[in-house]
């Protein structure tokens, strides 16, 4: 895919730039919220701001694998959210460090898995196979 068809994607569409970064910065929030609050994790918080600095770069790819590549990097987030925020919160009433920014990380990362299901799964047109 090159920079046109990228630059002439509807901003509408599943696959626009705007609801990539948006659902980036929601996760995004939350990491580094968590790499301040949280300096034993380090290594795993740049690890994953790394791969969502890199994620933009999967615009270039065709619409499909693209979609792929988006419900895989949403699943971990979302999962995170529940698993290590919502779930402690409910059962044992404590409060884990970085729960403030939780909500955006889940947001960010269902809507990045939805997305990527709505690119992965929707009719692919002859020119973008």
């Amino acid at each position: 895919m090159n920079r046109q068809k990228i630059q002439a994607e509807s901003q509408n569409s599943p696959g626009s730039a705007r609801w990539l970064l948006l659902s980036l910065f929601g996760i995004g929030v939350h990491q580094v919220q968590s790499l301040i609050l949280e300096p034993q994790e380090r290594t795993f918080r740049i690890t994953v701001l790394t791969i969502i600095g890199l994620t933009p770069l999967t615009l270039f790819l065709p619409k499909r694998a693209r979609g792929i590549i988006w419900m895989l990097l949403g699943t971990p987030p979302t999962f995170g959210a529940f698993a290590g925020h919502l779930i402690p919160i409910v059962r044992d009433r404590r409060v884990p460090p970085a729960s403030k920014t939780a909500p955006l990380n889940l947001a960010g990362g269902a809507f990045l898995t939805t997305l990527g299901a709505a690119l992965a799964f929707s009719p692919a047109k002859p020119d973008e196979r």
